[in-house]
């Protein structure tokens, strides 16, 4: 039970570091797509990455870049922690072992 707890909690770990780390550029990514269409239509300028990451800091703040956050974490945290249950579930059960032979069977690379 604790190797599957350890590994569970390492999975959601890892998703919720990626996703802090990740949230900035996916929200200036936002902003810029939901600005794409009047920026090709001329109605509002063009802008950069920079560009839209200097004015979020400057409307909000750098706390303004992780604005939603703690959602994002909490779907993530979600996720991944489902992935690891499932992988330790997958080891325990043999599947890997099971298509780690099943793929050589069929002569294909032999690393899983």
């Amino acid at each position: 039970f604790r190797s599957i707890a350890m590994s569970t909690f390492g999975f959601m770990f890892a998703g919720l570091i990626a996703a802090t780390v990740n949230y900035p550029f996916d929200l200036v990514k936002g902003r810029m797509m939901a600005e794409a269409y009047q920026a090709t239509s001329g109605q509002v300028p063009r802008s950069t990455m920079m560009g839209t990451f200097r004015t979020v800091v400057q409307e909000r703040g750098i706390a303004g870049l992780f604005r939603g956050l703690p959602t994002r974490s909490f779907l993530h945290a979600t996720v991944w922690a489902t992935v690891g249950l499932g992988r330790e579930a997958c080891e325990r059960l043999g599947v890997r072992e099971a298509a780690k032979k099943n793929s050589a069977a069929k002569g294909h690379d032999k690393t899983l």
